[in-house]
Formats: structure tokens, sequence, C-alpha cells
């Protein structure tokens, strides 16, 4: 199988497994972009397009910059977006097209294998569509590197699209296949001479028999006879009864030169150049199908990635319609383990607010200038703004990471190579058929999640462990947390767990982030100093 074009990724996208679909599934559930994004993005077919390039974030930050710039391109010039988008859309169609064509072709001739002319009729009907819709792809692929020609799409991974578009099609060999196919097209239905190519190996066994050219002939047009006179008739037949007396009194009569008679080829020569024709013709198709079905292959990533960035656009243009201030972070590597954003808003509270206004921004800070803290911990009321601070960060570390502007005012963010999510539910939300009660699955998400946990991974906790005895819980926690900040990772825990909040501020290892008591400041997320008792 041909590699697959992307613009999406530097290479093309491993395959998921599973667990990692499910995986990122929850995280994008969990920070509920998924609701946020069916607001922004209406059309289900690009907004699960989307949704599913979420579910892998890019890990290297020149990556993560060449996306940005050509999110930044397609946002200048959006007409190259939409035609590029249609026209892989059309590539789509067209093998719909295609392969329903061929199917209804091949179900409606039922051929018998001794009718040699019947298998040559139905082979240069299959290849005659085929030569069809052969010339429909090229031109497409001719249209989609045109395009990129005309808007001057910068070198990288655009560069790259149009280098292969054109390798493909706009090459002098193909060139040479167009106008064969145009021949097919036109001229193979009434060919009544071939010009076929064969060899013979060692054991004088034919190779497969392929088409080379094919010739019409023309047949002559009949002459009309003129009715004649009827004196002439009469004379004529005067004349052969004279004729037929003189022969019977022995008189000769010099016979007429017959023309010569065209002796046609004996039956088994006619049927062996049908039966070769024929498989002349379904070689000849059979190449052209595999080309194609391979050339169709190549594209077959390209709709889903143009519309990832058609949603990215409508996610700028949603917010900006808002008067959302929207930036790309500063993008470091995973080993400095940094997250500094100021004026943080949550991307949901934004789309579905009526007044953008009321949406509190925040600030979070992890290991900022070599302070060692790789954690963050949030407490205080309930309805206070806490788990709405989690998600918002969530969502702005994984759209960082996908390569989309986030609604802050200043940002920079160390790649994460994996984001864990664990979020509370109520006792209705369990496991069906589940004897294990809210504790125990828990126990068990939280298990799973240090099975696979890698270092520098981001995880995310809202509320684990509130259903047991508090103390019971932050000793737990307390070991959970020490062996992600052991492996570099950062976390984010909102909790009620005070003895927990109490073992940290003694080791400094995490920023205790505290809700606003006061009214006036409400969901306003205040610092409290490292160590502080």
């Amino acid at each position: 199988m041909a590699e697959r074009l992307t613009i999406l990724w530097k290479t093309p996208r491993p395959v998921l497994s599973r667990a990692e679909k499910e995986e990122g599934h929850r995280t994008v559930t969990d920070l509920q972009i998924d609701r946020a994004f069916r607001l922004i993005c209406p059309d289900t077919m690009i907004r699960e397009a989307f949704l599913s390039a979420l579910l892998t974030p890019l890990t290297d930050p020149d990556d993560i910059l060449e996306r940005q710039k050509i999110i930044a391109f397609f946002h200048e010039s959006p007409q190259l977006l939409d035609r590029l988008t249609e026209l892989v859309r059309r590539i789509a169609m067209t093998k719909n097209a295609w392969d329903s064509e061929r199917s209804r072709l091949l179900a409606s001739r039922t051929v018998n294998p001794q009718d040699k002319s019947m298998l040559l009729w139905t082979a240069r009907g299959t290849l005659i569509l085929t030569a069809h819709f052969f010339r429909i792809f090229i031109s497409c692929i001719r249209d989609i590197h045109e395009s990129l020609q005309m808007f001057g799409c910068p070198e990288g991974w655009l560069g790259r699209l149009r280098e292969r578009t054109h390798a493909i099609g706009c090459t002098q060999d193909m060139e040479e296949i167009l106008r064969f196919t145009d021949r097919l097209e036109k001229n193979l239905a009434n060919a009544h001479s071939y010009d076929i190519e064969f060899d013979c190996d060692a054991q004088l066994s034919m190779t497969p028999v392929f088409l080379r050219d094919f010739q019409f002939i023309r047949t002559p047009e009949k002459v009309q006879k003129k009715t004649k006179n009827p004196l002439l008739l009469l004379l004529e037949k005067t004349d052969r009864k004279a004729a037929e007396k003189a022969d019977e009194n022995g008189n000769s009569r010099k016979e007429e030169a017959q023309p010569e008679r065209e002796v046609p080829l004996g039956s088994m020569d006619v049927d062996w150049g049908m039966e070769m024709s024929a498989k002349a013709v379904q070689e000849c198709d059979r190449y052209l199908t595999s080309f194609l079905r391979t050339v169709i292959d190549v594209f077959a990533d390209l709709e889903d990635e143009l519309y990832f960035y058609k949603a990215a656009l409508m996610h700028i243009d949603r917010l900006a319609e808002r008067h959302v201030q929207l930036i790309n972070p500063q993008i470091l590597p995973m080993e400095e383990n940094t997250l500094a954003i100021r004026e943080l808003s949550d991307l949901l509270l934004l789309t579905e607010s009526m007044n953008v206004l009321s949406v509190v921004p925040n600030d979070a800070e992890i290991g900022q200038n070599g302070s060692g803290v790789s954690g963050i911990l949030v407490t205080g009321k309930n309805n206070s703004g806490k788990t709405v601070y989690l998600r918002s960060v969530g969502t702005a570390v994984l759209l960082a990471q996908c390569g989309l502007p986030i609604p802050a005012k200043e940002a920079a963010i160390s790649i994460r190579s994996r984001i864990f999510t664990t979020f509370a539910r109520a006792e209705g939300e369990l496991e069906p058929l589940s004897s294990a009660g809210r504790f125990e699955e828990e126990a068990a998400e939280i298990a799973g999640i240090i099975s696979r946990i890698v270092p520098h991974a981001l995880v995310l906790m809202n509320e684990t462990f509130q259903t047991t005895s508090y103390d019971e819980g932050s000793e737990g926690m307390a070991g959970i947390l020490e062996y992600l900040t052991a492996l570099g990772c950062g976390f984010i825990f909102v909790t009620h767990l005070t003895k927990l909040l109490d073992m940290l501020r003694c080791n400094g290892t995490a920023e205790i982030l505290k809700t606003s008591d006061d009214p006036r400041t409400r969901y306003k997320i205040s610092r409290e100093s490292v160590g502080k008792a």
C-alpha cells in the first residue's frame, strides 16, 4: 500500500489501539471539548473528524509550530481550504460512483466462457469504464496541484502535498497514459483490430497478454440498388431467354468472370484471436485499476484532515466573533515540565455563555523558573469554579498540542507525552452490572492510569477518593502524587482532602489554590504560598 498523503502530521498517523482510543475519548469527554464544539462546529462529519484528531496530540515542538503555520495560512486563504476540501471530497465520491458502476456492469453481463465474442465485449466495456473514471481522478489531482500553486502555499507539509500531487498527476508518463485512456474511452467500443503483446518463458508458457494498440476499421457503406426502367428490365429478360435457347441448341457461352471471394479464417483461429484480445483488454484494465486504487488510497485520509482545519478555523472565527483573545502558546520541551498561563478562560463557558465578559479568567503555573512545583491542588466550596478551572487548563494543554490557539493572554506550555483524566462520577454513572461501589471503581481507574503512565505526562483528577475515609484517601493519594512527581509528570487535583493539602504544603511539591469566599470575586482562584501552614 502506498504511503498516504498527510497535512495533519509529519508522517502518517499510526493506528491507535482500542485502549488508546477509549482513553482519548474519555479525556475529550471529561474536558467537555466535544460539548463545546457542538456549538463551534454544528456539522457532525467535520466535528467528528476534528475530535478524532485530538486523540493524537503532537509531541514534537517543530510539528506543533508547523501545524500552527498551516492553520494561520488557511485562515488567511479560506478559499484554498474550501477548494481542497471540495476536490478531495470529489475523489471520494467518484470512487464510490466508479465502484457502483463497475459492480452494476459486471452483474448485468453474465458471460458464457465458450462465447469468446461476449467475453471480449464485456472486457471492453469494463476497460472503457475504468478509462473514463481514470481521467476524472487525475483531473482532480491536477486541480489540487494547480490550486496549491495558485495560492502560493508555504514550504513544509503543504509543500509536500503540492510535490506529491505533481509527481502523481503532472508528469510526462501520466500524459502518455491519459492519451491512451482518451483513445480507450472514445474508440475502443468500435475497435475491430487489436495489437497485443505477450512473451513466452523458458517452458514456453505465455506471459500475461497486454493490449498495446487497437484500430477502428470503417465498414464500407452498402450501395443502394437503383430501380431500373421497366423497358430495360424487359430487354434483359428477352436477352436471358435467348441465351438459354442458344444453350439448348449446343451453342457455347463464355462464362462471366466471377469476383474472388475472401476465405474466412477457421472458427478456431477466430475464437483464439478473440480470446487473446479479451485477455489483453482485461490485463490493461487490471493495470489501470490497480494503479487507480493505489492513487485513491494515497488520498484516503486527506478529507478528514482537511475537516480538522475547517473546524480549527470555525474555532478561531467563533471566538473572534465573541471578541475573545486567542494566542498560540510558547511551546517548551517536555523536560522543562512547565505550565504558565495568564488569564485563561474556559472554552465551554465562552461558547455557551450569553456574555463572555461574565467568564472569569484564571492563572495556572507549574514548575516555572525551576521552582520544583510539579502540580496544583485546588480546593474550595462546592460550585465555586474548581472543576471549571481543571477543565480549562486541560483543554488549553490539549488544544495547544494540537496546534490550536487558546483563550488566554499569555502562555508557555511544556509538551506532555500523554494526558490522563479521572473525574468523579455520581453513583448513577457507575459501570452497569458492576457490584463495585464508587471508591472501588475510582481505585481501579487510578490503578489503570498508573499502569500506563509515562514520564512527562499530565494527570487531571477531579475529586478522586472523596467517598472513603479522608485520612486513608489522603495517604493513598499522597503516594500516587509522589510517584507522579518522581516521573516528571504534572498533575492538577481538585480535592477536599485537607490532610493531603497539609502534607503537600510541607514538602513544597505542589501549588495550593483556593476558590474565593467573597461573592464579589466568585470563581476567582487565589494562590497560597508553598509551605504555608
